[in-house]
């Protein structure tokens, strides 16, 4: 079944001129009347109040697939901080469009399989990659032989669930 394009699919530059136009919106709207709300707004703080504003109004308007074309994959992320803390990247290819990526010895005695999160639809971020490096570095410092492999899987809605379940 061939499902047809969603206009909020665009990715192009036109396509994305209206979302970013509302955000903005959002944001300066946000800007002027977060002051004002007092005891209203959950948020402690203006800037918080004005961060959780935009983060809504970001969530709101991009698509699934905007959001990932304008975002690094899971394995440019990890290839990133691996370089970032002097460590070589080292990915296996699982098939299926799946990998992994190692975070410490791969001869190490014990494996813990990470999966980010990110409703199917969201690749790691680098906090998530951050978090995986230094839960290996504190492990590995503790007198544990542990590494981390952590799963780079397809993204919806290039690929629909259960895919993701077959590739891990």
């Amino acid at each position: 079944m061939a499902t047809q394009k969603k206009e909020s699919d665009d990715v192009s530059i036109l396509g994305l001129l209206p979302v970013f136009l509302k955000i903005t919106l959002a944001l300066d709207y946000r800007l002027l009347i977060s002051p004002f709300r007092g005891t209203k707004s959950k948020a402690r703080t203006y800037r918080r109040d004005v961060s959780y504003a935009t983060l809504r109004s970001i969530l709101s308007n991009l698509s699934a697939l905007q959001g990932q074309r304008l975002t690094p994959s899971t394995t440019q992320i990890y290839e990133r901080i691996a370089r970032a803390r002097n460590t070589t990247p080292t990915s296996i290819d699982l098939g299926a469009g799946a990998s992994a990526h190692w975070i410490g010895p791969r001869s190490a005695k014990h494996v813990l399989l990470y999966f980010h999160g990110g409703g199917y639809i969201a690749a790691a971020s680098p906090g998530h990659m951050k978090y995986q490096f230094d839960l290996q570095r504190a492990l590995s410092r503790s007198d544990c032989d542990v590494a981390i492999l952590s799963l780079s899987y397809t993204l919806a809605p290039g690929a629909t669930y259960p895919t993701q379940l077959a590739q891990a």
